[in-house]
């Protein structure tokens, strides 16, 4: 069942206000929008007074400037073309943000791109090795999802810079990726998908993951 957008909305003013809502640049649902899941959230601020990124209850919100914004845009950065491209525009103009749709989907991804994903894949790594080292002494459940979440991230930068390494490839989101078959190291997207529809993560998913996917990292060439 699909998520209720007025609902969804009427808890973003609640939370951050009304006027914050409608003098914000944009405000975008994106992900899975099922009942059951988390609710994803892009926020792309004029004013930034957000945390980057936070939970409240099933609400999972990103925040950025719009100066980082359109920085990410033209790096073809997926933290925000994966909202653009699968998401729902709740608050912002609906007409640049069409816009803005329209011109992306027909970028072809360049060198330049796929350098700065390699790059990106690797720093997420380290970020999630970092961060599970804070497991050992904190035990914290948040510790282990945001450990989790830079992993998936490394991965997916991974397999778009494999991708757009193709000529002619054209812009596009994620999942279409896992959907044929495009996708790096395909038994962690399955993971992923039972952690997203309610399995518990644990520590050792975390690490079993990390230390595999450090391993292939090693014997991936995109030339």
């Amino acid at each position: 069942m699909l998520l209720n957008i007025l609902k969804i909305k009427k808890a973003l003013i609640t939370l951050l206000g009304n006027d914050y809502c409608e003098n914000e640049v944009k405000v975008i649902l994106y992900g899975s929008q099922k009942n059951g899941r988390d609710i994803d959230i892009m926020i792309t601020q004029n004013n930034t007074f957000l945390s980057q990124a936070f939970v409240v209850g099933k609400l999972d919100i990103f925040s950025i400037s719009y100066k980082k914004y359109e920085k990410l845009l033209k790096l073809l950065d997926p933290i925000v073309t994966e909202p653009i491209l699968t998401g729902k525009l709740l608050f912002g103009d609906k007409k640049e943000w069409l816009k803005e749709k329209s011109n992306l989907l027909k970028q072809i991804p360049s060198n330049r791109n796929v350098n700065y994903f390699v790059n990106r894949c690797f720093e997420e790594f380290l970020s999630a090795v970092q961060i599970l080292n804070q497991y050992k002494s904190q035990n914290s459940a948040d510790i282990l999802i945001w450990a989790f979440k830079n992993l998936s991230y490394s991965i997916a930068y991974a397999s778009f810079a494999q991708y757009y390494n193709t000529p002619n490839k054209k812009v596009c989101p994620l999942n279409e990726l896992i959907k044929e078959k495009n996708i790096i190291f395909p038994e962690f997207w399955d993971f992923r998908d039972k952690v997203k529809k309610g399995e518990e993560l644990k520590n050792e998913n975390v690490h079993y993951y990390l230390k595999k996917w450090g391993k292939m990292m090693i014997n991936i060439s995109i030339e």
